[in-house]
């Protein structure tokens, strides 16, 4: 992937998810009109397009054996924690994964028959829990690179309230999302609250785009620390060896002109992969916001309840819901049955609402679990080092193409 490349995947990400939200904003807490399903598939759509991104982006740059090593341990760790999680997924996070396989498979099957094919789909749940493992386990390598970016960069920073609270919210969402606490905590008085199920699931939505907030108002500080370590205490003493050596060079032969100053590559490769470290900063904030949205956004309304009521309070929206029949939906089916007349419509909707939902909900937990325990691990590795620099860390925790503050000058 070429450098200029970054700049458009940056600008994609940034472009489709303001307009996303604004829009569905608008229309949802404004005008009170449901929004559409294509704004579902959009999110969808987005969070395949952020998997795909760190798939080029692991691809970048040569891997050393430790490199890779090291990446088959974070895969076998995302693959055993994955079916750890799928196992205690219904009482732990309210997601029951097999009732909505069931159900994609009953349209499967049903659509199998409208076709008058002698076939039937059947995979054994247990078979079932270890392939998707084996594919989820994919994602938490993909992300490795990002979260130990982040912890580098924040190290390098002061200490505020804000860092406190990007780096280690993602730890009270997580404790939100397990039921059980809310089993134990439901229905006590809270000040003027009584803890209801709504209020809880709301408080953590709340808190989830709370922790989209705080990474967003981190982003410039994150990336204008990177451009900073192009004037490091490691350049300048590595410039200023370079320039005392040319001039001990011109003392001890007189009449001979100075030698040339040698420059650290970091000083070229710094403001050259500033995109490349942005949509690092971004990726794992956008798949995340994205999957936690479409698992809201088919949920079953626990998120807003309680939200809906207190909008309510200031006058919104400024008009009441009504649902209206989407005429693209009605003009397709028209369609699909002239063409197709056994065909059963509803066999056709194979991602079905439950089945994303869950799917959604669970692979957020899992990846939000998986990238915080990344962070916690890239600020153990970067607190060990005894020298933090911008190209210090392993070509593939980096851009791929840094090196030491000591290696190759120019």
């Amino acid at each position: 992937m070429k450098l200029a490349d970054y700049f458009w995947i940056l600008l994609f990400l940034l472009g489709i998810t303001v307009i996303l939200v604004f829009t569905v904003a608008f229309r949802t807490f404004v005008m009170g009109v449901q929004s559409s399903h294509i704004y579902l598939y959009m999110l969808l759509f987005l969070a395949v397009f952020c998997v795909m991104t760190l798939v080029a982006w692991i691809q970048v740059g040569e891997k050393r054996s430790s490199d890779v090593v090291l990446l088959l341990f974070y895969y076998v760790f995302s693959v055993v924690f994955s079916l750890c999680l799928m196992s205690v997924a219904e009482p732990l996070l309210g997601v029951n994964l097999l009732s909505s396989y069931e159900a994609f498979e009953n349209h499967i099957n049903a659509l199998i028959r409208s076709l008058n094919a002698p076939l039937a789909l059947h995979i054994p749940h247990s078979l079932l829990a270890v392939v998707l493992s084996l594919l989820l386990g994919a994602l938490p390598p993909l992300m490795v690179s990002s979260a130990f970016r982040y912890s580098q960069l924040q190290l390098q920073r002061r200490t505020t309230p804000l860092t406190l609270l990007t780096t280690h919210l993602p730890l009270l969402i997580l404790l939100l999302s397990c039921r059980p606490f809310l089993n134990a905590l439901e229905g006590r008085q809270i000040g003027s609250f009584v803890l209801t199920a709504d209020l809880w699931w709301s408080f953590r939505a709340l808190l989830v785009f709370l922790w989209i907030l705080c990474r967003v108002l981190a982003f410039r500080p994150l990336l204008q620390q990177y451009l900073n370590e192009g004037a490091g205490t490691a350049i300048r003493d590595s410039i200023a060896a370079s320039m005392i050596d040319a001039l001990r060079a011109a003392r001890y032969n007189p009449g001979s002109d100075m030698g040339k100053v040698k420059y650290p590559n970091a000083m070229y490769y710094i403001p050259n992969w500033v995109f490349a470290v942005a949509v690092q900063l971004c990726v794992p904030v956008v798949l995340l916001g994205a999957l936690f949205t479409l698992s809201v956004c088919l949920g079953d309304g626990a998120e807003g309840v309680w939200l809906a009521g207190e909008l309510t309070r200031v006058g919104l929206p400024l008009h009441p819901f009504a649902g209206k029949p989407s005429w693209i939906v009605a003009r397709c089916a028209e369609v699909v049955e002239k063409a197709f007349p056994g065909v059963e419509l509803a066999s056709l909707r194979l991602l079905t609402p439950e089945l994303l939902r869950d799917g959604s909900a669970f692979v957020f937990v899992f990846c939000f679990a998986t990238y915080y325990f990344l962070q916690c691990v890239g600020h153990v590795y970067w607190r060990n080092q005894s020298v933090l620099g911008v190209c210090y860390i392993p070509e593939l925790f980096a851009s791929g193409h840094c090196q030491h503050m000591q290696g190759e000058q120019h």
